[in-house]
């Protein structure tokens, strides 16, 4: 009976010992930023999405490079990435980016997610002729950063929408859905 104590001690005391080394050995969101980028870059935003990070970083003059971080039990993974050049350009001439994470990386849920603008849009919503989504507007040093749950929206084609402090209508652009 003694030997089956300490035998149980014994392998209680290593599995504890084994949680904490491996528990000590999860990578931080920045650290796993840093080895999926393998370049300078400077963290503009974090945003949270479930149990997933978007991560944007500035890249080079202008470019931004996205990353999102899955934070799982035993480590943090970079499980998809991006990159978004010529913002500057494409704002001017558009008034918006539009990307779109696939359902398959947000645990079934259509992200989409972009750049706006700084203090151009206070309020933005996307639509199809039925259901509407608001996007969370957040001011970055340049630029506005928009991120929205589209799920909802049934069909491909939908409507964005910009609104400034007095509910006005700046903005309309149309997208298309890849992931309905």
């Amino acid at each position: 009976m003694k030997k089956w104590v300490g035998f149980l001690l014994i392998f209680g005391i290593s599995v504890i010992t084994l949680l904490g080394i491996i528990i000590l050995q999860k990578k931080s969101v920045e650290e796993v930023v840093a080895m999926r980028l393998n370049m300078d870059y400077e963290i503009i935003h974090t945003a949270q999405v479930e149990n997933r990070t978007i991560v944007l970083a500035r890249v080079g003059e202008g470019d931004i490079q996205f990353v999102i971080v899955k934070r799982g039990l035993l480590a943090n993974l970079a499980i998809y990435d991006g990159y978004a050049s010529e913002i500057d350009k494409v704002i001017d001439r558009i008034g918006i980016t539009f990307y779109e994470i696939p359902k398959s990386i947000v645990d079934n849920k259509l992200i989409c997610f972009g750049f706006l603008e700084k203090d151009a849009i206070s309020s933005l919503t996307l639509s199809d002729q039925t259901d509407l989504a608001y996007a969370m507007v957040t001011d970055l040093a340049e630029y506005a950063f928009w991120i929205a749950d589209v799920t909802n929206i049934k069909t491909r084609q939908i409507r964005i929408s910009g609104y400034d402090t007095d509910s006005k209508q700046v903005l309309e652009s149309e997208e298309v859905l890849i992931g309905n």
